[in-house]
């Protein structure tokens, strides 16, 4: 079990407040206080300071929080490798972002299951930024994300591509190919923040000198079927994964927008920490969802 004043250490990185922590962890904010003194005592090192009355993490905070968040995700490991030895369970606790559950992992779920009915199967949904945490946490072992993230600390395999489309209502004015000045104008509805087609979107902004704040009106919405159908009510323009509304682009309830000048193609990776001492049995999973996915790709080129 990591030691009791480095999960507090990694509570305080997180919520920059002493008294949320105390909260978080059931403890008093004098008993907080002392853990963050212990540490920095041992490491005779100043982890946090204050700029007026914001808390910010030092540079020695936040080398030893890679190094507390490496030691919590090896002891999830253990405990998971440990609980296999003792039940002969085997058990897999992974994600993905909402845009993959929905529209790549039920084929390879479906065929996993099938294929391997003992193996126990511990699947969340949820953005980019919250599964990078999970993973640095030790909470999942791999995940199947969009977006960016720190190649540094991460194990990387392409799943697969995916265009990344601006699409409107059937029934809307726009035509096929508009400037991004004339997109500024319209009404868009994006994911939340910490999704990675959000990410994605504001980079692309970023890297023509714009920006969300540019848009005539922003929504933002957590669900991808709500915002889906509030596009299909033409009530605005998104841009979402093609795999995502391909049935309704095929059934005219969408159409495609293209944007003058620029294209888009974004990856899908399966990803894990470097640090991880199970990576052939990570790798195992990576490579049956890359086979099942290759078989689908190949049934449709025969059809």
């Amino acid at each position: 079990m990591i030691d009791y004043r480095l999960l507090t250490f990694i509570d305080v990185c997180e919520t920059r407040n002493l008294t949320k922590t105390a909260k978080h962890l059931c403890l008093t904010q004098p008993a907080v206080t002392q853990h963050i003194k212990y540490l920095e005592e041992t490491y005779n090192t100043k982890l946090f300071v204050y700029e007026g009355k914001k808390m910010q993490i030092t540079e020695s905070a936040h080398a030893l929080l890679q190094y507390a968040l490496k030691t919590q995700a090896l002891l999830k490991s253990a405990e998971a490798e440990i609980y296999e030895l003792k039940t002969k369970q085997v058990k897999l606790n992974f994600g993905a972002t909402l845009t993959i559950a929905d529209y790549v992992m039920p084929t390879i779920l479906d065929a996993h299951l099938k294929r391997f009915p003992d193996i126990q199967l511990n699947f969340k949904v949820q953005n980019t930024s919250h599964l990078i945490e999970d993973l640095l946490k030790g909470k999942i072992e791999f995940a199947f994300i969009e977006g960016y993230f720190d190649k540094e600390q991460f194990e990387h395999h392409l799943l697969k591509k995916d265009d990344f489309i601006l699409v409107t209502s059937i029934n809307s004015a726009l035509n096929e190919t508009i400037t991004l000045e004339e997109l500024k104008k319209q009404r868009l509805i994006i994911r939340e923040f910490g999704s990675g087609s959000r990410d994605i979107l504001e980079k692309l902004l970023a890297n023509t000198n714009s920006s969300l704040n540019q848009f005539r009106q922003l929504d933002e919405i957590g669900s991808l079927k709500l915002l889906k159908h509030l596009v299909k009510q033409n009530h605005g323009v998104t841009f979402i994964y093609k795999e995502a509304v391909k049935e309704e682009l095929e059934r005219n309830e969408l159409k495609q927008i293209q944007i003058d000048g620029i294209n888009l193609s974004r990856e899908f990776n399966f990803v894990y920490l470097k640090s991880s001492l199970h990576k052939e049995k990570y790798q195992k999973f990576f490579r049956f969802a890359k086979d099942k996915l290759t078989d689908i790709d190949l049934s449709i080129g025969e059809g």
